[in-house]
């Protein structure tokens, strides 16, 4: 291996480092930005706002969420002239999202419940909205230029986003919902704004590829079913109190992280996957991998039992020592089933279209149907939604690989 082959090695494998550190520390800040909601601020505030950020998950999911799978496809490919077109479209969309905020503002004005404050704080995400949300395109564009050590500076900024708008929300003593939100979306739009401007110097040439938006189309109407994961929070707060929303959202901080570990250790394990010649190949080389760490994970699910509780007032105080009691069981279930997850690339790996819409498509819709179902038992039952939810997902995983195994006709891509 030559000197300049060296470098090149060396230049991806310490942007991934570089990636796996922005991946930690966008997990601290969460939890830090959790801690001081907590701790310095009211316990409804902190529900309405996740009640705002709720119904931006929503929208969010209907804003051609393709384009940065589009991004990314385009700037790998270079593709320059196809960064503005989408630029455009991901703006267009997050307008007609802004409408639709706009009218959920209004709906709190006269509608039941009535809220000023969600009013006053949905309106404001909304006039952001259009720049708030074009971070998943420019940040792709990034990941697709290689530019590794951009992109985990720039998700490390994203991350100490929320960290510093709250910081900045206890120092100036902000008890308005409008005020966090506009700080917090706020900061996010001009990150955008930079972000933009930086993926536009990065365009060698104005060659355009128009097939590659087509699929990124696709991609979009597959990936906005995501969008009714968002509403347990919405519902909850119709039918409970914004109080019920934060206690939830505590219950879910820890689960949520170990979800976001589980996704960088399949990003992990995905190339290695993607290589195999056949299922049964592959299986013999992750078998021993695969078993360990799905005892390791057991082992952290007990564990985590015991202990969120103490940890959860220790960091939240006694006002969500009720959430304990709640994220501890949807965290045994997610760290047992979590491994599971690993088995996903090898399905998507087969190019068969089932294995991509039964996860993103028909995953959402049932965890909907079981928010529906539940959440009159409010926030013990969204969580129990949650843990039959996950449940159902690692058995889909389970047999599909197992059926791909014996089945004849279905191999991995890579074999062909």
């Amino acid at each position: 291996m030559n000197l300049r082959e060296r470098l090149k090695l060396n230049g991806l494998t310490g942007g991934a480092s570089l990636l796996f550190a922005a991946q930690a520390f966008g997990l601290i800040c969460a939890l830090g930005t959790t801690v001081l909601w907590t701790r310095f601020m009211p316990v409804d505030l902190f529900g309405e706002f996740r009640v705002v950020m709720g119904a931006v998950g929503f929208v969010s999911a209907f804003c051609l969420m393709g384009t940065s799978q589009a991004a990314l496809m385009s700037a790998a490919r270079d593709a320059d002239g196809n960064l503005l077109p989408l630029v455009r479209a991901k703006v267009i969309a997050n307008s007609l999202a802004s409408i639709v905020l706009c009218c959920a503002a209004l709906y709190h004005v006269w509608g039941p419940p009535k809220s000023v404050s969600l009013a006053l704080g949905l309106f404001t995400v909304a006039v952001l909205f259009p720049l708030y949300n074009v971070s998943d395109v420019w940040m792709s564009w990034i990941n697709g230029k290689s530019r590794l050590v951009d992109l985990a500076l720039s998700r490390s900024v994203a991350s100490a986003i929320g960290v510093v708008a709250i910081a900045l929300a206890v120092v100036l003593s902000a008890q308005q919902l409008w005020l966090v939100c506009l700080l917090f979306v706020g900061l996010t739009a001009v990150q955008s704004i930079w972000g933009l401007a930086h993926a536009l110097r990065l365009r060698a040439n104005d060659r355009a590829d128009t097939t590659i938006p087509a699929f990124g189309v696709h991609s979009s109407i597959a990936m906005a079913f995501t969008g009714l994961l968002s509403l347990d929070v919405v519902a909850l707060n119709h039918l409970y109190s914004a109080r019920d929303v934060a206690i939830y959202a505590v219950a879910l901080q820890f689960p949520e992280m170990l979800k976001r570990l589980f996704s960088a250790l399949n990003a992990a394990v995905s190339p290695k996957i993607y290589a195999a010649p056949d299922f049964e190949s592959l299986w013999s080389q992750i078998r021993g991998a695969f078993l360990v760490i799905t005892a390791g994970c057991i082992a952290i699910g007990v564990a985590g039992f015991l202990v969120l509780p103490p940890l959860t007032i220790l960091l939240f105080s006694e006002h969500y020592a009720a959430a304990a009691e709640y994220g501890r069981w949807l965290w045994l279930v997610v760290a047992c089933v979590g491994s599971t997850t690993l088995l996903a690339p090898a399905l998507l790996a087969t190019q068969k279209p089932f294995f991509v819409y039964a996860p993103y498509v028909g995953y959402p819709l049932v965890q909907a149907i079981l928010f529906a179902v539940m959440v009159s038992g409010g926030i013990g039952g969204l969580t129990l939604a949650r843990i039959v939810g996950v449940v159902v997902l690692g058995l889909f995983y389970i047999v599909a690989f197992i059926y791909c195994m014996r089945a004849r006709d279905i191999n991995l891509a890579g074999a062909r």
